[in-house]
């Protein structure tokens, strides 16, 4: 790794070691740091909660370094408590701080934490545990990258490398981010808790964790539930339930009597297979799984059913192989569990029955170990099923003890919207900003039967705004497709609604984290943000794979965004205008707007164009502006100031900048209703020098989504 994210590798390691290098690590004590703090949802509830961080080697054979882990702990109501809950999530990756504001996680939580304290953890390496084990890309991958499978393993292996040479040279092996270190973390956890025992809730990867901790420290854990479960040798991923999970959907396509398209998924997904491909994660990721058991006997079938399945050998196997787990210093390939896991520890399992990433023969193989296991299958669901409220139901029953055999427990079955042909039928306009929690759910009505088919949200209530779009999808609600950003990122703000203040860039990134763990569309940022803050979001966010829309913050002009990677800047009045006096190379919008018309403000401008960054103007929402002036002497100037705002967008179509149609209207006074911005919005553009197809294309939903795609 080079450059500057090289450096904040470097110095994210070096703090987190620093005094804890003499230690020796078979002595140290599970000494606990505690914090009290509020844990917020994203639909605006609140628990009182605490941080609460050990200490704990880096590797407890040969190695006297120390590291972090960090934890959430949420304190039980309950008078006289049970074991506490230790919630391990999945990934490998994934912390579990991030997953606790997304109000169904935060709801089941809620509802655990009435018998017993809810321990939320943030595994090594990840997270708020430091240091942290993230591998940030710090160049942007090769245009031919997924022209062939062995380019993109290329790429990552390469880049894996490097990430762990760099932790090497701060004195941390990344062997250490394996499953058994982190089993007996969790121990040195309960130790420092004070307890005698736990229980432990686990997803996905958090399962074989559970099973590892089982394995060594089974006297320590009370019960148990695994959600999606992975286990022993189980890592690599089989293609067959692929194919299986394509049928079942297929079936359900079949007694959907509204469907009119194909039924048979298999046969099309065979059909686009040459067309798929995989991506990046991080260096604790991919050290974690190559630390896992990758047997022969495993491998056979998977080569074997590779053959035949759909999408053939799944390309998270190709990450596990002998050849690339050797970037990480696994040669030969380790042992991770010591056989079977055996145990009487009551352990439910939970698998839904659309889950092709570990499907219910994972369960079962598990199962054979514990003679009080109970295994249930979740209909409709697939692999994330903790969210679904009867899943919830039968997770807080069985921690209460209650004998859960037996029992159905399904997810509502999957809807499905035909897409093809929207845009002819309705017009297939779109507004790329509006804040629809500013307005009224009636509005999305009024906007699809405008024409609107897809709008942008660039800063609302989330759960909101997702609960719309679930009920739009269901059919339940008329309205147009919603892409969400969530809340916007922004600095410090007296009364500001549907915003997270962010701070510091630390703040920044946990903040992505969370965003792209709700499941957020892309980013959206505002100007009160320092410009390093900023930078933070958008480097985050690409390792999220997100966009960012920027109200540019002070201090960073649109050109130095849109090298940094802001996918659009929005509003050409303000971060536009304001560009040059961003610089330092102005001292006031006349003068920023004669920058512009100058050779050097036309060499930024193509500079843009070369990033690929889109611009959204928002004209109709200056326009508005002038209308709702408070006085007739501002009125006048704002009037003035519209001819010079439409060169500058001309300016930037004539660059080769994209443009797109937003009214950002929800909370102006006197602004038309919403579903006529974009009709105004498109008028203005033209009144800028864009012809009248070049505007109506700005406009159409078919851009909007070009936007999200690209």
């Amino acid at each position: 790794m080079t450059g500057r994210l090289g450096a904040t590798v470097t110095a994210c390691f070096a703090v987190a070691l620093a005094g804890a290098a003499n230690l020796p690590a078979q002595s140290i004590a599970a000494a606990a740091a505690r914090e009290p703090m509020t844990l917020g949802s994203y639909d605006g509830r609140t628990m009182p909660a605490e941080q609460f961080r050990i200490r704990v080697p880096a590797k407890r054979a040969g190695s006297s370094r120390t590291i972090t882990v960090a934890t959430v702990r949420i304190p039980s109501t309950a008078r006289t408590p049970g074991r506490p809950i230790v919630f391990l999530m999945g990934g490998p990756g994934v912390p579990g701080s991030v997953m606790a504001p997304i109000p169904p996680y935060f709801t089941l939580f809620q509802n655990l934490r009435e018998f017993a304290d809810v321990i939320i953890v943030d595994q090594r390496g990840i997270g708020r545990s430091e240091p942290v084990a993230d591998c940030p890309a710090d160049q942007a991958p090769p245009v031919d990258l997924f022209t062939q499978r062995e380019r993109i393993v290329g790429f990552v292996r390469d880049r894996i490398a490097a990430c762990a040479a760099e932790i090497r040279s701060t004195g941390i092996d990344p062997t250490a981010y394996n499953t058994i270190e982190s089993a007996d973390d969790i121990d040195d956890l309960r130790t420092a808790l004070g307890v005698e025992q736990i229980d432990l809730l686990a997803f996905s990867y958090g399962s074989r964790l559970a099973l590892m901790y089982a394995q060594r420290h089974g006297d320590r854990v009370g019960r148990i539930v695994l959600q999606g479960v992975n286990g022993p040798d189980l890592v690599l991923k089989r293609p067959a339930p692929i194919g299986r999970k394509l049928d079942r959907i297929s079936e359900l396509l079949r007694q959907d009597t509204a469907w009119p398209g194909t039924a048979d998924l298999r046969a099309a997904a065979s059909a686009a297979r040459n067309r798929l491909a995989g991506g990046t994660v991080g260096l604790m990721a991919r050290a974690v799984n190559c630390a896992a058991d990758r047997s022969a006997s495993r491998w056979a079938p998977v080569r074997q059913e590779s053959e035949s399945a759909p999408f053939g050998n799944p390309i998270g196997n190709d990450f596990l192989t002998d050849e690339f787990c050797a970037t990480l210093g696994y040669d030969p390939a380790p042992v991770e569990f010591a056989g079977r896991v055996t145990s009487s520890v009551p352990l439910l399992l939970l698998t839904g029955s659309l889950d092709a990433t570990n499907p219910l023969e994972n369960a079962n193989d598990v199962a054979r170990g514990f003679v009080n296991a109970v295994s249930i299958e979740i209909t409709n669901a697939a692999h994330e099923a903790l969210p679904i409220p009867a899943v919830q139901s039968v997770i807080v029953d069985w921690f209460r003890g209650a004998d859960v055999r037996g029992r159905a427990v399904a997810a509502p079955a999957p809807r499905f919207a035909q897409v093809e042909g929207l845009e002819e039928r309705t017009g297939g306009r779109a507004d790329a900003h509006v804040h629809l929690s500013a307005g009224q759910a009636e509005h999305l009505d009024s906007l699809l039967a405008n024409g609107i088919t897809v709008v942008r949200d660039c800063g609302g209530d989330m759960a909101e705004l997702f609960r719309w779009r679930s009920e739009i999808a269901a059919g339940v609600r008329r309205g147009p497709r919603i892409i969400i950003a969530g809340p916007t990122l922004d600095g410090p703000k007296p009364d500001a609604q549907y915003r997270v203040t962010i701070r510091t860039p630390a703040e920044a990134e946990a903040a992505v984290d969370s965003l792209a763990a709700a499941g957020v569309d892309f980013i959206k940022t505002h100007n009160a943000l320092t410009p390093a803050a900023f930078f933070a979001v958008v480097r985050r966010a690409r390792f999220h794979g997100l966009k960012v829309a920027a109200h540019l913050p002070r201090g960073v002009p649109a050109w130095v965004a849109a090298d940094s990677g802001v996918a659009s800047i929005e509003h050409a009045a303000e971060s536009l205008v304001a560009s040059p006096i961003y610089a330092g190379i102005a001292t006031d919008p006349e003068a920023a707007l004669r920058w512009w018309r100058s050779p050097a403000g036309d060499s930024a401008l193509r500079r843009m164009a070369g990033t690929g960054v889109t611009v959204v103007p928002t004209l109709v929402r200056y326009e508005a502006s002038i209308q709702s002036a408070p006085n007739a002497e501002l009125k006048a100037a704002r009037a003035a100031f519209l001819p010079e705002l439409l060169d500058l967008v001309n300016r930037v179509h004539r660059a080769g900048i994209p443009i797109l149609v937003g009214s950002d209207l929800a909370d102006l006074e006197g602004a038309p209703m919403p579903w006529l911005g974009p009709a105004r919005e498109i008028e203005l553009l033209q009144a800028a020098g864009l012809s009248a197809a070049a505007a109506e294309s700005a406009g159409s939903a078919e851009a909007l989504l070009r936007w999200l795609a690209s």
